[in-house]
């Protein structure tokens, strides 16, 4: 790739300063259906698991948070807004001045206020972001600032410590509405983790294993829902594939953001 001029980047981190209150439309997953037993992950993509909650798009610099519709999200109070902006703080002094945040939120039932960080998206340029796997780039900028969510418990949002203590405690199911359920209702920690980022799987073989594994639970959680007649949530719907090579930017019209994903859901 060859290198950018500086006249270049000035030009871009200009245009960025002047679009700091501009949001816009973030990359939105192509259907794909259930993941084919023969899937194959290809080169420059990764797949991550998928949050069933409310996409957000958050700049503390101007304190905006913006649905993907392009518009004011209502559904977090003000309290969750300091949390998540005191939560994406943790990392400015290792971010460029200005970046959107790419997230998935919570809004309501037992994980409200709890988020998932997907992505950041900069605003300005420099040879960094500009290299073929610069995602892998954004993601090192704040990865290990967070824990990583488990994928094995499908009812709580949680890091891996805290779904053995729910297990240990051999209190774990409960529905959305606060019933118990047969082994009673989940302790909740003193402190539970609020801000979480997915693992990455960079191998066919990981991929097909977490998918294949996640959608046994999905499926015996709804099988339980309609045995039992409870109404158990899982918090994963499906698993997206990243293409990491392709800019990730803001757009003017959703449908310019749609070649970035995949979605492959547990449900059809």
């Amino acid at each position: 790739m060859s290198k950018m001029s500086d006249q270049y980047i000035e030009l871009l981190n200009k245009q960025a300063d002047e679009e700091l209150s501009v949001c816009g439309f973030p990359s939105r997953p192509t259907g794909g259906g259930r993941m084919p037993r023969d899937f194959k992950l290809l080169k420059h993509e990764v797949a991550t698991p998928k949050l069933d909650g409310h996409r957000l798009l958050v700049n503390p610099t101007t304190d905006q948070f913006m649905n993907r519709k392009n518009e004011p999200y209502t559904y977090i109070t003000e309290e969750q807004k300091l949390h998540v902006v005191g939560a994406l703080c943790r990392v400015v002094d290792s971010m460029p001045p200005a970046w959107w945040w790419d997230l998935e939120f919570i809004p309501h039932g037992r994980d409200a206020g709890k988020f998932m960080i997907l992505d950041c998206i900069p605003l300005g340029a420099n040879e960094t972001y500009m290299d073929p796997m610069y995602y892998h780039a954004r993601r090192a900028l704040y990865a290990d600032h967070f824990p990583e969510a488990c994928v094995r418990s499908n009812l709580r949002l949680c890091t891996r410590e805290e779904y053995a203590q729910y297990m240990e405690s051999g209190e774990w199911y409960s529905n959305r509405k606060g019933k118990c359920g047969e082994k009673g209702v989940i302790t909740q920690p003193a402190h539970p983790t609020m801000a979480f980022v997915p693992p990455v799987f960079n191998t066919t073989q990981g991929t097909r294993a977490c998918y294949w594994n996640m959608q046994e639970d999905y499926s015996a959680t709804e099988l339980m829902n309609d045995v039992m007649e409870t109404e158990h949530k899982c918090i994963w719907e499906g698993m997206v594939v990243k293409h990491t090579a392709s800019p990730y930017c803001l757009t003017r019209k959703q449908s310019q953001n749609r070649h970035l994903e995949v979605k492959y859901r547990f449900d059809q």
